[in-house]
């Protein structure tokens, strides 16, 4: 029997999920919550094979919540049910150590097939959202400079002119007008010292 706890704000969810689990007989939903505190305390006594844990579940953040989880009760298999992930709900959740996450469009033959899977110690993921992790992480790696871009941009910071970062690094004026425009459409920005000040914000340069 795979004993499944749930965890989610929306009392409409937790009727629909109930209902989808009760067609198959190896899967039992032993407990629901709404809140983030119960849900820890649930977890020691109820010993879930599965945590079933919504993205918008209420405060604190449910990154939050999975890493708390994770550091109490190392063994826990959290299985995400997200809806309709933006661009930072993908980015926190590359960096958590989930077993798997499942979108809310997805159909109940699918959260049966996620549970299950999960449960029996394998990851699985939503295509929809592999597909959107993978892009998420494409682009997140298309916007790091590079090892010369950096190096222009501290020259800058140091308030070198172009003519003196080009004669420092040995390359031309323009390559050095090339690097620090790559790097402001990586950054967003559109000027030298906006470009220096968002590489500072982001860890790029000192």
């Amino acid at each position: 029997m795979i004993r499944v706890l749930l965890a989610d704000s929306h009392q409409l969810l937790h009727l629909g999920i109930h209902v989808a689990l009760s067609s198959v007989s190896e899967i039992t939903l032993v407990e629901t919550v709404v809140c983030p505190h119960q849900l820890r305390q649930l977890y020691r006594q109820c010993q879930p094979d599965v945590i079933l844990l919504a993205l918008n579940i209420v405060e604190p953040p449910c990154i939050e919540i999975v890493n708390n989880i994770q550091q109490q009760c190392p063994a826990a298999k959290i299985l995400l049910l997200l809806h309709n992930p933006n661009e930072i709900c993908l980015q926190q959740l590359r960096k958590t150590n989930v077993a798997g996450a499942i979108l809310k469009s997805d159909t109940p033959e699918k959260l049966i097939e996620a549970i299950q899977t999960v449960a029996a110690g394998q990851p699985w993921f939503s295509s929809i959202l592999l597909s959107q992790l993978l892009q998420s992480r494409k682009s997140e790696e298309g916007n790091k400079l590079t090892e010369r871009e950096v190096t222009v941009l501290q020259l800058i910071a140091a308030e070198k002119t172009d003519r003196e970062i080009a004669l420092e690094l040995n390359i031309a004026k323009s390559t050095v007008r090339y690097y620090l425009e790559q790097s402001n459409n990586k950054l967003g920005t559109t000027t030298r010292v906006g470009a220096v000040v968002e590489a500072m914000r982001q860890g790029f340069i000192q």
